[in-house]
């Protein structure tokens, strides 16, 4: 078997470190957050009242009236809806920076992690998207270089990671690129009831983004917060076109997000521990 240097496995103590506080601690972050949102979700009444209490400097009954009578508890349902799309995006985006990082380990892990781009990661996407292969788009070694090397629990584990692991990573990746979750961006009029608008585009009604629709609207929800109520006025302005894309708001969906998040974070926490065991066989790894 060939030498596992010429992969160049081994990582800094620095960088062994955060990558298990990253399993430890670091991959919670955006399942945190959507936990949080979903709960803002099931309990939109309490949740409305909250916001309008603190919005109006009324009591807390006077408060709940006000929410009831302004239907202020779909707005946080839509507003949830919205946030978990975002922070879909942005699971991804970290899951996508971790590959770039341990693709450019010798630079430092910790390094690249925090210094990766969006063009990056829009560009790693883009390659795991074209790709079967994690170990060739990262700078792996094969299972054959390894087998000698590994028992065979980390045999296992690593087999698994350049098969089914690869399948998922590489469907999130077609997830991420592909023209949006709700089809492309449609006029007011083909908008359905009960769904969430947000507005992509002001006067290129018939613009495409270089990003797939999910980065569009998370760009979009991250920054100004561009979510329509009424996306059918607002649509309507005569020679100034406003393209966007839609979402339904309803329970399915906030159960199918929450899931993505959490299926995503921990692909990236997986992704640190691959490293860290390749780390491990390349005899830098011993404490």
């Amino acid at each position: 078997m060939g030498s596992t240097d010429m992969n160049r496995l081994a990582i800094t103590a620095r960088d062994r470190a955060y990558l298990r506080d990253y399993i430890k601690f670091g991959l919670m972050n955006h399942v945190v957050a959507a936990e949080a949102l979903r709960s803002a979700y099931q309990h939109a009444d309490g949740a409305a009242a909250t916001v309008r209490q603190l919005l109006e400097l009324v009591d807390k009954a006077t408060a709940a009236d006000m929410a009831g009578q302004l239907n202020d508890a779909a707005r946080v349902q839509t507003i949830v809806v919205a946030r978990l799309m975002s922070e879909y995006a942005a699971a991804i985006e970290d899951l996508a920076g971790m590959m770039v990082a341990v693709r450019d380990r010798c630079a430092g892990v910790m390094s690249r992690y925090f210094t990766s781009t969006t063009r990056e990661t829009g560009a790693m996407l883009q390659e795991l998207e074209g790709s079967d292969d994690l170990h060739e788009l990262l700078g792996l070694p094969s299972v054959d270089d390894l087998r000698e090397t590994l028992d065979d629990e980390a045999l296992g584990a690593l087999e698994h990671a350049y098969g089914a692991f690869t399948e998922h990573l590489h469907s999130v990746a077609t997830a991420a690129r592909m023209e949006g979750p709700a089809g492309v961006p449609v006029s007011p009029g083909d908008l359905e009831p009960d769904r969430l608008a947000l507005i992509l585009g002001i006067g290129d009604a018939g613009a495409t983004g270089l990003r797939g629709l999910l980065f569009q609207a998370h760009n979009k929800i991250k920054h100004r917060f561009m979510v329509i109520e009424d996306i059918a006025a607002v649509g309507a302005t005569p020679g100034d076109p406003v393209r966007f894309g839609h979402l339904p708001r309803n329970q399915a969906t906030v159960v199918q997000l929450v899931g993505n998040i959490t299926q995503v974070a921990l692909s990236t926490g997986e992704l640190a521990a691959l490293l860290l065991m390749l780390d491990q066989a390349a005899g830098a790894g011993a404490d």
